[in-house]
């Protein structure tokens, strides 16, 4: 339990107001031109991969989020935030991010993850609060199932030919309209702590992947599990599965436990790379010192030293 948070420097001031964007495309669309679908990633993917740096002085003010959704869901969808006055840069960037494409963008037609934003003016200029209020994806109380990928750089065709595979598949009987892989864009001045400063060692990623799948039936949960696991696996065969350390790929989030990556129970369990890389046995040593007894422990708590 967190009761209190110590911050070394002042935390900073929110812009006044920033523009919020949200532009989508059909699936109907997409899957009448399926090399659209390669031609997105690829655009949105070397975008970040080459605006994502420390020294990143334009775009640090952008964040975006790419969801891509089941196909029975209606529509792929691209929510991004700008918090500069002028808005020039975030239509540049969504310009790049469409160019080459036969499948225009349009209004978002369905939510999914919580966001439901119908833009018919592709972007709004709105006060700090309400534009954070706004991209709250919270939504509704529902079951749910996180994966999560730290990604260094631009879409492997592997990957996104998995995406394709995996999001145009149906599952009889099962509702896949909440089902998603979210690309979040990452790094810039999160790239500037080294990789030992803090307990999250990744920092010279330019994305970060979540996969997301909402239900509310119980009988369900076996379905969905199984489907979000087969297009994780998919995704990262090239590495055994999983998003291993140091390649393409730069682990997963802590923040999105998943206990496909190993449980303490296991001998060798993924997790403890993939989370934290070279600074588990650090943690290691803090929870002999702090917690020598494993009072607070889980499924996939930093363990003791052996």
């Amino acid at each position: 339990m967190v009761l209190r948070y110590h911050f070394a420097h002042a935390l900073p001031a929110p812009p006044p107001r920033v523009w919020l964007s949200s532009v989508a495309w059909k699936w109907a669309d997409l899957l009448k031109h399926p090399e659209d679908f390669r031609t997105l990633l690829d655009n949105f993917g070397a975008f970040f991969a080459e605006h994502s740096g420390p020294a990143e002085k334009l775009y640090r003010g952008l964040f975006s989020i790419l969801h891509l959704t089941h196909h029975s869901n209606g529509n792929v969808v691209l929510f991004s935030q700008w918090d500069e006055e002028d808005p020039a840069p975030l239509d540049a960037f969504l310009a790049r991010v469409e160019h080459g494409m036969r499948s225009r963008s349009t209004v978002q037609t369905n939510g999914v993850g919580g966001l439901y934003l119908p833009y018919p003016d592709k972007r709004r200029r709105l006060p700090w609060f309400q534009a954070t209020m706004t991209l709250n994806g919270s939504g509704p109380n529902q079951r749910g199932k996180y994966k999560s990928a730290y990604h260094r750089r631009a879409f492997t065709p592997t990957q996104i030919d998995a995406w394709w595979t995996w999001l145009t598949k149906d599952v009889e009987g099962l509702d896949l309209t909440q089902t998603l892989v979210q690309i979040d864009s990452y790094g810039c001045r999160v790239n500037a702590r080294g990789a030992a400063e803090t307990a999250v060692p990744q920092r010279d990623s330019v994305m970060k992947l979540q996969y997301q799948t909402y239900w509310t039936d119980r009988a369900a949960d076996a379905a969905h599990l199984s489907y979000l696991s087969g297009l994780y696996r998919d995704t990262y065969r090239a590495t055994g599965g999983i998003p291993e350390i140091d390649t393409d790929t730069d682990g997963a989030y802590v923040n999105y436990p998943d206990v496909d990556l190993g449980t303490t129970a296991d001998k060798q369990p993924a997790y403890q790379r993939l989370y934290y890389k070279a600074n588990y046995r650090r943690l290691q040593k803090a929870k002999d010192i702090w917690d020598r007894k494993n009072v607070f422990h889980h499924t996939q708590s930093v363990t003791l030293p052996s």
